[in-house]
This record gives C-alpha cells, sequence and structure tokens, in this order.
C-alpha cells in the first residue's frame, strides 16, 4: 500500500505488494510517488497479464472460474511469503485470507464478464463480416460515379 494510507485489509492491498515488485525488478523507489507508481502498475500490469490467460481456459464457465480464482489465490498465498516478506499463509490473520479470497473472487468474476462481453462483440463482428456484400448498381447522384450520356 503506498505510504499514507491506512492499513491493508490483505496484502494485495499493502506494501508489501511493493516490496515483491522491487525484488523482481531490484530497484525500490525512493518516493511516495515512485512507490504509487510502482503499486499501480503491478497491479495493472500484473493484473491485465494474468487476465489474459482467462480465454485459454477451455471449460464449463463455473470450472473455468473456480480454476482462475484458485490460481490468483495460490499466486497471492505463494509470491508475498517468498517476495513481499510476509509470513507463510497458515500464519496470515483469518480476516487477511477472507479478504485475499473475496478480491480474487471479484477479480475473477469481473475477468468473466469482461470475457463474455469481448466474446459476444467478436461473434457479432464475425457475424457482420459474413455478410454478403452487395453488388448491384451504384445508386445515381455519387460523386465517384461517373456521368452517364442520357442523349442519343
Amino acid at each position: 500500500m503506498p505510504a499514507g494510507r491506512r492499513a491493508a485489509v490483505d496484502y494485495d492491498a499493502s506494501d508489501h505488494v511493493i516490496t515483491a515488485a522491487s525484488t523482481v525488478v531490484r530497484f525500490e523507489p525512493r518516493s511516495p510517488a515512485g512507490r504509487t507508481a510502482l503499486f499501480l502498475l503491478v497491479h495493472w500490469g500484473f493484473g491485465s497479464a494474468v487476465a489474459a490467460v482467462y480465454p485459454t481456459l477451455r471449460l464449463p464457465r463455473a470450472a473455468a472460474l473456480a480454476l482462475f480464482h484458485g490460481g490468483c489465490q495460490v499466486m497471492a498465498l505463494t509470491l508475498f511469503p517468498t517476495l513481499g516478506g510476509t509470513p507463510p499463509p497458515w500464519r496470515w490473520r483469518r480476516s487477511m485470507l477472507n479478504s485475499s479470497s473475496a478480491r480474487h473472487a471479484v477479480y475473477a468474476v469481473a475477468v468473466d464478464a469482461t470475457d463474455r462481453m469481448l466474446g459476444a462483440r467478436a461473434a457479432a463482428l464475425a457475424q457482420l463480416a459474413s455478410r454478403p456484400v452487395h453488388r448491384g448498381p451504384r445508386p445515381s447522384g455519387r460523386r465517384d460515379q461517373a456521368p452517364t450520356n442520357t442523349t442519343t
């Protein structure tokens, strides 16, 4: 959590995100603005990259959601202790575990909804693209049409 915020409800919203990212990229921002920028970059960048995996899950919707949520939760439970300096998950407060699980469930549902919306849009565009193109005579009066000689 960037400086100046109140205590986090889970490690995804804490300074441990910055610690983990700094460990990976081997750079620790020194200013509060730099810490905030890294925090947001990690959330938006990593979140988008992980979301890009979801469409590859060719499972029934409920199974894909459960697998995606579980994968996100496993990443949080392993990456934060490994890179972010948190205790192991079995030492996390129950409220932290519940908040983390709820946050990742909301994320999974949002990713699924976005995927379904984009899928429906792609299907509609594909349907439009497959329609036959009208190749009849051009309507008269168009500028790109050469004038016809009406006198004989």
